[in-house]
């Protein structure tokens, strides 16, 4: 766990820790068919949002990193969710519960504005900075959501794997590499 500011401050963004006062946001966002449609395909209902927010409250509490929430700096309109977290998803290698996953869910109101990008250039500066998660990040990307795979394309992300199956969902994995991660690992070893 990690006592640094979780709070993220980009050109446009104030990208903050998910949590109660976000529900409203959430319920609309989760509510949404078009937003769910390459995240599992269905819409979650408001006490399913509740839940999610409490998990995503817990994953802060163990790990001192997870589900941000993204919203204007100068209006505090609620453009989605990103982050990263640990999932232990029943994924088949390359999957490892030793990656981190990254995930974002983005507001109509914020597609194709370039938000998604400054977002996770933010996140992903944060944790390089601070050394938060010193692992490499997977995404889990539904092969026709192209918007999301550029983006992830567009921050460092690798496929690596096509076509795989989760939840009778067929995904495609994306890795991007940490660049400290070398060093955590030799500092490790150098210890020993």
């Amino acid at each position: 766990m990690t006592d640094i500011q979780p709070q993220i401050i980009t050109d446009r963004l104030i990208i903050r820790p998910t949590n109660i006062d976000d529900y409203d946001d959430c319920c609309k966002l989760m509510g949404d068919a078009d937003v769910m449609k390459y995240i599992g395909g269905e819409i979650v209902d408001p006490e399913h949002v509740w839940l999610k927010i409490l998990h995503r409250k817990g994953h802060w509490d163990y790990f001192g990193y997870g589900c941000f929430t993204i919203r204007d700096k100068v209006t505090n309109e609620f453009y989605g969710e990103i982050g990263i977290s640990h999932f232990k998803r029943p994924i088949a290698a390359p999957y490892s519960p030793q990656f981190v996953e990254a995930s974002w869910t983005m507001a109509p109101s914020a597609q194709g504005k370039g938000i998604g990008k400054e977002a996770l250039y933010g996140l992903v500066e944060w944790d390089e900075k601070h050394n938060i998660t010193k692992s490499d990040w997977l995404a889990i990307i539904e092969p026709p959501n192209k918007r999301s795979s550029g983006l992830a394309q567009k921050v460092g992300f690798e496929l690596v794997a096509e076509n795989k199956k989760w939840n009778d969902i067929t995904i495609n994995l994306w890795v991007r590499k940490n660049p400290n991660k070398n060093k955590f690992e030799s500092a490790a070893v150098a210890k020993l």
